[in-house]
């Protein structure tokens, strides 16, 4: 424990280079820094900008930060470790707080998932989710730990222990989630140009970031 071998100016500048290594290979790799709590990073992938690989990006992300703290460790003559946990899935996205203090953010079962595979990973770990591991299974490597009683869902949950990369990256690796009704929509428009034979012309329109050119890619 760091914060008994060292004075509070050693750990404040220790934890500032942990921060500026960190965040900065999470946005290297696409992501968004939600919040610093304590000495841990949250880290946001398809929030608020969306990528066709989002889960492929976060766990690269896992293993660069891995790699450095071993850089960090040589740099700073302690031995450094994280434990990382990511989950995916349907969240909230928003602005949370009050008028005097707002911040965006996401909340979601995903999002205390992610919480807990961190408590349950162990120095030098990430623990991903079934669903993130399926998404990247044809690029990493990874141990079936099992179902793990996870503190606040009802049932154990399947989990992974990433390992290694074992592949080049895959664009659209993952599967779609949370957009089953425009696909129906897609899929409706693709029966009525086979059973009429007559075309349609779809315009997809929506902010930028959201994830148009993955939902493009799905109907393709």
């Amino acid at each position: 424990n760091l914060s008994e071998s060292r004075d509070p100016e050693d750990i404040h500048r220790i934890l500032n280079r942990h921060f500026e290594i960190v965040d900065q290979i999470v946005l290297d790799h696409g992501g968004t820094i939600d919040k610093h709590i304590g000495d841990a990073v949250m880290a946001l992938f398809g929030a608020p900008v969306a990528h066709g690989n989002d889960p492929e990006r976060a766990v690269r992300t896992a293993l660069a930060i891995h790699a450095a703290m071993d850089a960090m460790s040589a740099e700073l003559g302690e031995a450094l470790t994280v434990h990382i946990g990511i989950a995916s899935g349907q969240v909230v996205a928003s602005g949370m707080g009050s008028d005097a203090d707002r911040e965006y953010t996401v909340t979601g079962h995903s999002v205390n998932l992610a919480a807990r595979l961190v408590d349950q990973a162990k120095a030098g770990q990430t623990f991903v989710s079934d669903e993130v591991y399926r998404g990247v299974k044809a690029i990493v490597g990874g141990q079936d730990m099992g179902e793990i009683s996870v503190k606040g869902m009802d049932t154990p949950v399947p989990v992974w222990m990433l390992e290694r990369l074992t592949g080049d990256a895959t664009e659209n690796a993952s599967p779609i989630v949370g957009r089953q009704a425009e696909l129906r929509q897609f899929q409706g428009a693709l029966n009525t140009a086979r059973q009429d034979g007559s075309g349609q012309a779809i315009y997809l329109r929506a902010e930028a970031g959201i994830g148009k050119s993955r939902l493009v890619d799905e109907f393709r």
